[in-house]
């Protein structure tokens, strides 16, 4: 049989056909990338990574009310010991749409790297996000997208160790839980709740109890309780609480969540007001412990000027 050969611009076509071929397959073929998290356990490190390169053994990002697989239950703790999270850089290109139960029950996590790679605008759950990360003193959440978020029960609860949180930049206006939020964190002494917006809260019950060193929340007018249904035991044992008035024990509900007459401080630009001379009202001075000054001391002194309370720093 006779071989027939093709003219040289057919075959100059399909060779060059031909080459592309394998170009045109690889991207056919390209992985897509994918969020995940990575256990060490030799380091004890969680790892967060958004890349096309997810190794066997690695673990999805959790929706909905649906505990991580990196949380696993001893009865006690989460048997897998992490003493450390990093977030990679990479994980800025993941979405995720739940956070609920990221860290529970770390009770050994002391080191959290790269928190401003973790993007939260679609999150809608951050329930018991940081909940009994008891060895945890310093947590960095001001850069959270929160305008989404209707789930923020037990977020914070039983951070025994945590001195300082700043949560000024949340959006709340969608929140409906906020129940035992900031419950247990004992070492904490301040709140800024002043861009808190808890319109459509309806579950504020044990918000703040057992916080026994805090001292001062501060709050707008924004901080309400008009759809809130349960409410019991808001403020228990917060001993050392001052606000309009001093910490009671008979009152620790929802009623006491106002800069008037309850344990919030109204928050101005500063945090801390000094009276300004324009203005008329005659000025009451008390001390933390609720009692009445004759005149300003040195310290933090409460001033209430009518239906305003605000503190004032004495130097």
């Amino acid at each position: 049989m006779k071989t027939q050969i093709l003219p040289p611009p057919i075959a100059r076509l399909v060779l060059a056909i031909l080459m592309c071929l394998p170009i045109y397959g690889s991207h056919a073929f390209a992985q897509k990338a994918e969020s995940y998290a990575v256990f060490d356990k030799a380091t004890n490190t969680l790892t967060f990574k958004h890349d096309t390169q997810k190794p066997d053994g690695a673990f999805e990002l959790n929706e909905g009310d649906n505990a991580p697989d990196w949380y696993k239950s001893d009865g006690y703790a989460n048997a897998n010991i992490i003493k450390k999270v990093v977030f990679d850089a990479s994980f800025a290109n993941a979405r995720p749409t739940s956070c609920y139960k990221w860290f529970y029950d770390c009770t050994n996590l002391t080191t959290i790297e790269g928190i401003e790679y973790l993007n939260t605008e679609n999150v809608t759950n951050m329930g018991w996000m940081f909940s009994s990360c008891e060895a945890l003193t310093i947590l960095d959440v001001s850069n959270f997208d929160t305008k989404n978020v209707t789930n923020m029960r037990y977020m914070f609860s039983i951070c025994f160790a945590l001195t300082t949180l700043d949560v000024s930049n949340f959006d709340t206006q969608n929140v409906t839980n906020m129940s035992n939020m900031f419950s247990d964190c004992s070492a904490l002494t301040t709140l800024d709740l002043s861009n808190f917006d808890t319109k459509n809260v309806t579950d504020m019950s044990w918000m703040f109890s057992f916080d026994t060193a805090l001292i001062t929340i501060y709050a707008s007018d924004k901080f309400v309780t008009t759809a809130c249904e349960e409410g019991q035991n808001m403020f228990k044992d917060c001993t050392n609480l001052v606000g309009a008035v001093p910490y009671d024990e008979n009152k620790r509900g929802k009623e006491m969540a106002n800069y008037t007459t309850g344990y919030f401080t109204y928050k101005a630009a500063t945090g801390i007001d000094a009276p300004t001379v324009s203005d008329d009202t005659t000025a009451e001075y008390y001390d933390l412990q609720g009692r009445r000054l004759n005149a300003p001391q040195k310290g933090v002194n409460i001033v209430k000027r009518g239906k305003k309370t605000t503190k004032m720093l004495v130097k």
